[in-house]
């Protein structure tokens, strides 16, 4: 049987592939998320791991989001988007 959702519901979907982009920082696929526009990009691994749950981490899994709030995305203040899971898109 298919509901109608309350109209106040929440919608939750996943973004396409251009608002993942744009949401992740933009087109400069050589930076991290966190890192601010312009510069200066994040190099080392220790630094990588202190913003994100990669495999250096060692956590063997996915952790809670916002576990890591020096990883949030510059300018938007999202969290996980490089790390923790796979950067699926809808598109």
């Amino acid at each position: 049987m298919l509901r109608e959702a309350a109209p106040d519901a929440l919608a939750v979907r996943l973004p396409g592939e251009a608002e993942w982009v744009a949401f992740a920082g933009g087109e400069a696929h050589e930076r991290y998320p966190w890192d601010p526009p312009g510069g200066p990009a994040t190099t080392g691994v220790q630094d990588v791991v202190a913003r994100a749950n990669v495999a250096e981490a060692g956590l063997d899994g996915p952790s809670p989001v916002a576990m890591y709030p020096l990883g949030a995305s510059r300018p938007y203040g999202l969290m996980d988007l490089a790390g923790n899971v796979w950067e699926w898109t809808a598109t």
